[in-house]
C-alpha cells in the first residue's frame, strides 16, 4: 500500500503538469472543461477574463520553459526544482499574483510604479489594465535565483 501511495505522490503532480502543458501549448482551451475552470478558480460571470489568463500562462510557459506548472490549493502555481516560484488567483475584477512576501518587499516600489494595488503577499492586475510582463519576469527571475539552493517548497 505504501508503494502505491508513494507512486501516486509523484504521479499525480506529473499528470497535472502534463495536462497543463497540453492545454497551454494551444492543443485545447484551458477553460473548456469544468474541472480546469474550478482549478483555476474562475467564478461565474468572469469567463470573459479566461483569454487574458490563458495569455499570461502561455507567456510564462514560453518565456520560462523550465518552470513546472502545477495546481496547488486550486490555483495555477509554477515551481522550479520543487520550490514555489509564483501562484495566480482569479477574482471578478483582477488577477492576483502571489510571488511570496520577500519578493513583494523587494519589488514594492516597482509594483506601486506599475499602478497595481498590493498587500504584503500579493498584488493585483485589474482585468482592464495591461500586464507589466517585464515586472512579472523580473519577479519570477528573482525568485528562481534567490531560491536556487532551496530544497523546501517555501522560503523559511
Amino acid at each position: 500500500m505504501s508503494n502505491i501511495l508513494t507512486l501516486l505522490k509523484y504521479l499525480v503532480p506529473l499528470l497535472l503538469a502534463i495536462l497543463i502543458e497540453y492545454v497551454y501549448r494551444g492543443r485545447g482551451s484551458a477553460f473548456s472543461s469544468g474541472g480546469v475552470n474550478e482549478a483555476l478558480s474562475v467564478k461565474e460571470g468572469v469567463f470573459a477574463q479566461k483569454e487574458r489568463a490563458e495569455q499570461i500562462f502561455a507567456w510564462m510557459l514560453e518565456k520560462l520553459p523550465n518552470l513546472e506548472p502545477q495546481i496547488k490549493w486550486n490555483k495555477p502555481t509554477f515551481t522550479d526544482r520543487g520550490t514555489y516560484i509564483i501562484m495566480f488567483a482569479t477574482a471578478k475584477n483582477h488577477l492576483s499574483i502571489l510571488p511570496e512576501k520577500e519578493t513583494m518587499v523587494h519589488f514594492a516600489d516597482d509594483i506601486a510604479q506599475a499602478g497595481y494595488t498590493a498587500t504584503k503577499g500579493l498584488f493585483r492586475i485589474p482585468w482592464n489594465e495591461p500586464v507589466n510582463y517585464e515586472l512579472l519576469e523580473k519577479m519570477i527571475e528573482f525568485n528562481i535565483q534567490d531560491k536556487a539552493e532551496y530544497t523546501n517548497f517555501w522560503r523559511k
